[in-house]
């Protein structure tokens, strides 16, 4: 079996901390963001939402990040 792409779903603490890390640093795009509130799926971040979801690519490679209190892997 052939595998030809991966997609790894990350638990993060902060979501806004680490898509700004994965865009800033590494260069990755932000494709989609989910906040706390479930407001719907947006294309940004804002500085007065946290965030519960969020998917990035970069170059054909996707991530994702889950809160990991949603998880209730941390505490």
């Amino acid at each position: 079996m052939e595998l030809k792409k991966l997609s790894p779903n990350f638990a993060v603490q902060d979501i806004g901390k680490t898509v700004e890390f994965y865009r800033d640093v590494l260069g990755f795009k932000l494709e989609m963001v989910v906040p706390e509130d479930k407001s719907g799926v947006k294309q940004e971040l804002t500085e007065r939402n946290k965030y519960i979801y969020a998917m990035m690519s970069r170059d054909g490679v996707g991530v994702m990040f889950k809160h990991a209190l949603d998880l209730s892997i941390m505490t």
